[in-house]
């Protein structure tokens, strides 16, 4: 009886079997670990947000400095001749702001009452604002203000 000699051959079959289902129990190990890895640190990462009382309000402070930003853009419009004619600079203040409708309130996110600021609108019309909260206050807000 004559074999047929064309094929891979039953030992190579097995080899190969073997060092697949090797690969995917390594794999799958893995993973495993990859997994309770992020749990632990997402766990702790929320802890720690949860227990720290200083929350980071950054992004929303940064928010009520352009919200000022926009009011002096408004301001700015019609008030063109006085702006034209102050100098370098205008210093226009947060009451002012409010007072003639431009903004309604600069909330403060940690809790505290309501933020101050002002902006100074430059004779080129670009815009620079200021606020200051009860746990946060703009770089250079004293050297600008009496």
């Amino acid at each position: 009886m004559k074999l047929n000699n064309k094929g891979w051959g039953l030992t190579y079959l097995i080899v190969a079997g073997c060092v697949i289902i090797l690969v995917l129990i390594i794999t799958s190990i893995k993973i495993n670990n990859l997994i309770k890895e992020s749990k632990k640190s997402s766990d702790s990462n929320q802890s720690e947000k949860t227990n720290n009382n200083d929350y980071d309000f950054s992004s929303f402070y940064t928010s009520l400095e352009e919200s000022l930003i926009k009011a002096g853009e408004s301001y700015s419009l019609y008030h063109s001749t006085l702006i034209e004619n102050s100098g370098n600079y205008t210093l226009v203040t947060f009451d002012t702001l409010k007072s003639e409708g431009y903004i309604d309130n600069l909330p403060d996110p940690s809790g505290g009452k309501s933020c101050d600021g002002y902006i100074l609108i430059y004779s080129d019309y670009s815009i620079k604002s200021f606020i200051e909260c009860e746990k946060y206050k703009t770089e250079q807000y004293d050297e600008w203000i009496d």
